[in-house]
């Protein structure tokens, strides 16, 4: 409701990207091994509506696998700030390429506020945004994986 917005343009442009959706299957999986943040979360889907599309899980992420060949991790793994101490995050970090490497076809990102995240990671990321969390400065590491075919948009309708 700014304004000096244009909102002609803004409902041309989300008409367009409404135009241009794509449906597919989604399945969207959180983990974590403390079921208290598997509760927030589950608070905060609820809040946003989006909870029916979202299975949430008590797991380490050392079990987590999967059938599919292609998929997207995002994680906020402890910094070593308030949750473990720095060498316990660098084992932590350590494990995660291990896991992140079973998925070979996968894409992760990894949000962190460790300095030294890559050289424990043992791979420099294909992407690196800086940001601040309040006064906390945090980056999130991106690693791509293999980008599935496209489908055509008979097949999306299946």
């Amino acid at each position: 409701n700014f304004k000096f917005f244009d909102n002609a343009v803004l409902e041309q442009t989300l008409q367009k990207a409404r135009d241009n959706v794509v449906e597919r299957p989604l399945k969207i999986m959180g983990f974590d091994i403390d079921q208290n943040a598997i509760s927030l979360s589950m608070r905060h889907a609820k809040r946003a509506g989006v909870q029916e599309h979202i299975h949430f899980q008590r797991q380490d992420f050392k079990d987590f696998s999967s059938k599919s060949k292609y998929g997207v991790i995002v994680s906020n793994p402890p910094y070593g700030e308030r949750l473990m101490t720095e060498k316990e995050v660098r084992f932590l970090y350590k494990d995660l390429r291990t896991k992140f490497d079973s998925l070979d076809s996968w894409s992760m990102g990894v949000l962190t506020s460790y300095y030294n995240f890559e050289k424990s990671f043992g791979k420099k990321a294909d992407k690196n945004r800086k940001f601040f969390n309040s006064n906390l400065e945090c980056h999130y590491y991106q690693y791509l994986g293999a980008k599935p075919p496209k489908q055509n948009k008979e097949e999306n309708k299946q």
